[in-house]
């Protein structure tokens, strides 16, 4: 079976990132790939990438796959090649709907699977499968003040309604498969839930602070993984912070991991969150850092803090368990799918609740817990199962025949 994985999410997020740090779409997509590739050694794999150079992080990626072959599609010039979400979004409208310019419809392939949630293209001849991550296109309601930004919320609307060409749409998590059923009923039995998997994190020494700080922070913190988005509630985490190290001493700091390089303006609006609640010598904030060092900064943390007013899983959680290491968590749907009953769940719009959350974390008998029970829940998130889990529906799916 020849199955063709389009990678341009993490291509260009190996671009912006090239010592390794991913967000969530692209380790979705790492994942997926390397998974795919352990799990079934001979499966036809095809990369779909756009033009230009691979950047080393995704060669080394790719080359988890022996002989796969690597496909350069979609419109071509240097006013697409940019990071802009709209420009990728007209990319993709160019290269999906019109009917003179659909390089992906020719494809040889039995299944294309789409990893960034666009559409399938228009009468082909391969079956499509569609991951949805999360439905914050649709869901979000800060007021949008531009035409630009008024015009791309519409599109994506519209963009949403597409993915109904789809032979099946994987939802990662129960939530999000709930948030498409009410929106689109028409593809509800098309629907299967394939939660993500995790790479193996777990194992490292905590990291010595000095390797990956300019100075060294107290011996003490906490975690938070992925880019502290407004979403991702960095003025709850930060006034909790404040709050923490209030009751129980300045002695603890806060590190962000995430691709930062790329996103210097969060970088800008956490550094000065952190200034206006007098915590600027506690907040830490790093770039990119390799899978070894992030699982040695998991092992090594009081406790992972996600307090996100949104989420489509919560991958990070799942991670500070298989690591051992304790995680407050908003308390949502998703989060308690993610991380069962080993978080400790608080009200993301109350810094006392998180604060709260934090200092059950760090007490004695729940790190026990974790350290005992969370790589045994985290198992069932692996890559491997992931991996069986889509291999099943790319099968189902290719004999069934081409997209709608």
């Amino acid at each position: 079976m020849r199955v063709a994985l389009d990678l341009r999410w993490l291509q260009q997020a190996c671009r912006n990132s090239p010592d390794g740090g991913l967000g969530g779409i692209a380790v979705f997509s790492r994942n997926l790939w390397i998974g795919l590739a352990e799990a079934r050694p001979g499966l036809d794999l095809v990369a779909i990438l756009r033009e230009g150079p691979i950047p080393p992080a995704l060669a080394a990626i790719l080359a988890r796959a022996p002989g796969a072959q690597v496909l350069t599609v979609g419109p071509r010039g240097a006013f697409f090649s940019e990071a802009r979400a709209s420009r990728r979004l007209m990319a993709r409208h160019i290269e999906t709907e019109w009917t003179r310019m659909r390089p992906l419809s020719r494809l040889d392939v039995d299944v294309l699977h789409r990893l960034d949630h666009t559409p399938p293209p228009r009468r082909a001849d391969f079956a499509t499968v569609v991951t949805v991550y999360d439905l914050i296109g649709l869901t979000d309601s800060t007021p949008a003040g531009s035409l630009r930004q008024r015009l791309l919320r519409r599109y994506q609307h519209r963009h949403f309604g597409r993915i109904s060409r789809a032979a099946a749409i994987a939802p990662i998590s129960e939530a999000t498969a709930g948030g498409l059923r009410e929106r689109f009923p028409a593809l509800a039995d098309r629907m299967v839930v394939i939660p993500p998997g995790i790479s193996n994190l777990a194992g490292g020494d905590a990291l010595t602070r000095s390797t990956l700080l300019p100075a060294p922070p107290p011996g003490r913190y906490f975690l938070h993984v992925g880019l502290l988005t407004p979403r991702k509630n960095p003025e709850g985490l930060i006034q909790a912070l404040r709050r923490y190290v209030s009751a129980h001493g300045r002695d603890t700091a806060l590190v962000c991991v995430g691709p930062y390089e790329a996103n210097e303006g969060i970088r800008a609006t956490i550094e000065e969150t952190a200034r206006r609640h007098d915590v600027a010598d506690l907040v830490h904030v790093l770039g990119a850092v390799p899978d070894v060092a992030l699982g040695q900064l998991y092992c090594g943390a009081e406790a992972l803090v996600f307090p996100s007013f949104d989420e489509g899983f919560g991958l990070p959680l799942v991670e500070s368990l298989a690591c051992g290491t304790p995680c407050v968590a908003s308390d949502s749907a998703v989060s308690r799918e993610a991380a069962g009953p080993l978080a400790i769940y608080v009200d993301p719009c109350s810094s006392d609740s998180i604060a709260g959350g934090m200092v059950l974390a760090v007490s004695r008998e729940h790190r026990s817990t974790v350290k005992r029970e969370g790589p045994r829940w985290s198992g069932k998130y692996s890559l491997e199962a992931m991996a069986q889990q889509y291999i099943r529906l790319y099968t189902t799916c290719a004999r069934a025949g081409g997209a709608k």
